[in-house]
């Protein structure tokens, strides 16, 4: 790893599996307090050094969302440790918004969570210093303008979106799609959470980008859909999507002016910063089972 420095950590999901959209690549192996990362690989994108990752996908398996989410520490942890600032997610997305028809490329500007099963931060409220983690700005407004820049460099339209991330495996009921979009969402999927905090908890540079590859259920029509559908409209944005990722890389700024990287700081809640600010008048008792 002498001499590698990735200008950008690429998370694989929709149309974005293997690693072949690279130039070169190699699989690589790191061990992290949180387990083993898997389909984990450096390589190369017109010279420049890159991180991939492929998401969904264990040992030739189709996992559910559970088996990301666990997995998803680890590699939050990997990319901050093979020396990544920006991260960019490509995946898919059910739309609500009537305006989203399939195939079309959103930017994710917010999120509405629905997930409560899975670990939503590195810290625990047994931990010193405690976490409470700023999401003013939910996604990186630099990376954010960056790919804008990326997609319109070769001709993708981006558009704004609010995201209704739920937990899966199943997908969603009519009501509760008609409820996201009264609450302001465009589009619903799963995958996102908790991965975004941990990437603005390892001081990360987070941008999502999804594909539209079905409407939710009940919108644009009636009865059921099927994963034939979906796997169509996937095939068809699959080169567009391996385009806007080889412009990323040369639209990420090389020195960031965002606060993504302090956002830890800013949130610090300690022991020795309450004593320091009179909060507390003496160090807490030793814990006792």
């Amino acid at each position: 790893m002498d001499n590698f420095k990735p200008v950008l950590g690429i998370l694989g999901g929709l149309a974005l599996y293997e690693p072949d959209f690279m130039d070169s690549w190699e699989p690589i192996h790191v061990d992290t307090p949180y387990g083993k990362v898997q389909y984990l690989y450096k390589g190369k994108i017109d010279g420049k050094d890159v991180l991939f990752w492929r998401r969904w996908f264990w040992n030739g398996e189709i996992c559910p969302p559970t088996a990301l989410y666990k997995m998803q520490r680890a590699a939050m942890y990997a990319f901050k440790q093979l020396g990544c600032q920006h991260v960019v997610v490509h995946d898919g997305a059910g739309s609500i918004n009537p305006d989203y028809e399939l195939g079309d490329f959103v930017l994710l500007e917010d999120f509405i969570d629905f997930t409560a099963k899975n670990y939503q931060s590195y810290f625990t409220e047994l931990d010193d210093p405690c976490i409470n983690t700023i999401f003013d700005t939910p996604f990186c407004a630099e990376s954010n303008q960056a790919a804008v820049e990326a997609a319109k460099s070769i001709g993708i339209p981006l558009k704004s979106c609010v995201l209704a991330v739920t937990e899966g495996p199943r997908f969603e009921t009519p009501a509760e799609i008609r409820f996201f979009a009264q609450i302001g969402a465009d589009a619903v999927a799963q995958g996102v959470l908790p991965e975004a905090v941990f990437a603005r908890e390892m001081g990360l540079c987070y941008t999502a980008i999804y594909s539209v590859c079905n409407y939710a259920t009940g919108v644009k029509r009636s009865g059921d859909w099927n994963l034939q559908e979906m796997s169509t409209a996937e095939y068809d944005i699959m080169d567009k999507v391996h385009r806007l990722i080889r412009a990323l890389v040369h639209y990420m700024p090389e020195t960031r002016t965002c606060n993504c990287a302090h956002y830890n700081e800013d949130s610090l809640l300690c022991t020795r910063l309450a004593l320091k600010n009179k909060l507390l008048s003496r160090e807490p008792e030793p814990w006792e089972d």
